[in-house]
């Protein structure tokens, strides 16, 4: 019986382990989404902030 519970408390043990390092892995990888996203969120208002001064520069020519 000794050994059943060596064992058993071997796979316990690794899947403990496998555990903690995919909760580690989805932390990473949860912190490169947000960065991810965040860069997202800049480019788009650049290119917002780009097209408004294109088309006001655009409307400025066609009313003057």
């Amino acid at each position: 019986m000794t050994t059943k519970n060596t064992k058993e408390d071997l796979i316990i043990s690794h899947l403990e382990y496998i555990r903690t390092r995919v909760d580690q892995i989805n932390g990473r990888v949860r912190a490169n989404e947000n960065q991810i996203s965040l860069i997202k969120g800049i480019g788009v208002m650049f290119v917002f902030c780009i097209s408004s001064v294109l088309t006001w520069l655009g409307i400025d020519k066609w009313q003057g």
